[in-house]
């Protein structure tokens, strides 16, 4: 496609359980005229007292009670959306269609949240729960979890790194997990552009079974093995194996969810420690596409009771994935450590909100079809007994970095993890794994690939350095 081939790397960094309202609500005022269209923000007060969005009062002091908010997590299994949604769990079979639902009224956040077992787990009447997680001396720990908390939306300016990122390059306010329900799931939609799979085909537990679908290893295609086809059948011009790597924090103790999910991706040698992504980006070896997993859960020096994860994942510190982001951007866009860099694109975003609160409705969104997963040369039937696969999830942040994106620019463009897996295509070539890539926007409006916008990265003194928090 015309354009697209001015991008050598793709680069995506895939966040955890963050709502759009709760990072990105306060990104613009909410309402203004950004690129001639009303930004999809929240409007917050800056009192925890009620269930209205909520905002810090002094925008630029971390503290360690904001950082770890909501504590404890959120309830984020496919009841707990549905109630978030509509008001109930919505339980089946049977399962509603999303068109015989109607709009999601978004009004039940904080009754779910205060109705959340602990450990996280199942609907209960064990409220309510307790804050469990907090630095040393922290004076929350042991109290009460508040309902209004899940209304926590960070103001312009706490989260010093995305604010300058998703506002100086392309940001979408209208960008959806794949299916309401939690992080398995919406990250195979990623891969995979369904969750199809040998073991469970259309079955509910796709939707709330996370530990039974990490356990799987999954047959499903997905845009790995397209990459790898594609590259074995010499149809990516002007490209070397391996087409594809998954970075993350091996040596530091951390798990690729990818490899956990993919029997494809596990075990390969593809999969590799995120110290290789600056060796790769120094080398100008980048692999075609890289995916990109933050840290989950390892020691942490500065809050000493909960492990490090610097995947923005509630109620972990949310200074630890900001960090973790500028130093992905960096070792990617400073040209000293990437001779690439004009011809590189990272793409930003949470794999589903978990639990925090939005207030834009999931729309419908396109099924994906059986012949998405094939067994023995057979398509597999859909499940009838389970719930279909026919609206988005809810709202989560997105942003794209590129010489190419257009400056300061929103797009109001409905999309899904999908998009991603579109554009991939688009860009080498290769066909559309599911009706839901197929229909997926392809996030061209992101990019001037006549006039590109930028000469220059912002360096590191232009990139906003979080204060410890404390």
């Amino acid at each position: 496609m015309a354009g697209l081939s001015s991008i050598t790397n793709i680069v995506v960094l895939m966040f955890e359980n963050r709502s759009f309202d709760n990072i990105f609500g306060n990104l613009y005022l909410n309402g203004s005229t950004v690129n001639g269209y009303s930004f999809e923000g929240v409007t917050a007060g800056t009192e925890p007292n009620d269930s209205k969005p909520w905002t810090d009062v002094q925008p630029v002091l971390w503290n360690d009670e904001m950082v770890t908010t909501p504590n404890p997590d959120p309830g984020e299994i496919f009841q707990d959306v549905n109630m978030q949604l509509f008001g109930s769990t919505q339980d089946g079979p049977p399962w509603p269609s999303a068109s015989s639902l109607g709009t999601p009224p978004m009004n039940a956040f904080v009754n779910n949240y205060t109705l959340q077992s602990d450990p996280n787990g199942p609907l209960s009447s064990e409220v309510p729960r307790k804050r469990s997680w907090g630095p040393p001396g922290y004076a929350g720990a042991g109290t009460d979890a508040v309902g209004s908390d899940i209304m926590h939306c960070f103001n312009y300016g706490t989260l010093p790194v995305s604010t300058l990122l998703a506002t100086q390059y392309a940001v979408s306010d209208q960008w959806f997990a794949s299916v309401p329900t939690q992080t398995y799931p919406n990250r195979m939609y990623a891969h995979c552009a369904t969750t199809w799979s040998r073991d469970l085909v259309h079955h509910y537990k796709e939707y709330y079974d996370d530990w039974d679908m990490v356990l799987l290893h999954s047959v499903t295609n997905s845009i790995f093995q397209e990459l790898d086809a594609q590259g074995a059948a010499g149809n990516l011009r002007n490209a070397t194996a391996p087409y594809w790597k998954v970075y993350y924090p091996r040596k530091a103790g951390s798990f690729s969810i990818s490899e956990a999910l993919l029997h494809y991706v596990s075990g390969s040698s593809q999969v590799v420690d995120i110290s290789e992504l600056a060796a790769d980006a120094l080398a100008g070896t980048l692999p075609l596409y890289s995916f990109i997993e933050p840290p989950y859960g390892m020691p942490n020096p500065h809050i000493s009771k909960i492990p490090i994860d610097s995947s923005y994942h509630p109620p972990y510190d949310v200074l630890q994935g900001e960090q973790f982001l500028q130093q992905v951007y960096l070792t990617l866009f400073d040209p000293s450590n990437n001779p690439n860099w004009e011809t590189t694109l990272l793409i930003v975003t949470f794999d589903e909100h978990g639990g925090t609160y939005d207030h834009v409705p999931p729309p419908p969104a396109p099924l994906p079809n059986a012949a998405a997963y094939r067994l023995d040369g057979k398509d597999v039937p859909a499940n009838p007994s389970a719930p279909p696969f026919d609206r988005y999830g809810v709202r989560v942040p997105f942003f794209v970095v590129s010489r190419f994106a257009r400056r300061n620019y929103v797009s109001h463009v409905v999309a899904d993890h999908t998009s991603i897996t579109r554009f991939i295509e688009n860009r080498f070539d290769l066909g559309a794994m599911t009706k839901r890539d197929a229909n997926a926007w392809p996030l061209l409006d992101l990019f001037d690939f006549e006039h590109p916008p930028f000469d220059d990265p912002p360096t590191e003194e232009v990139l906003a350095e979080p204060s410890p928090a404390g």
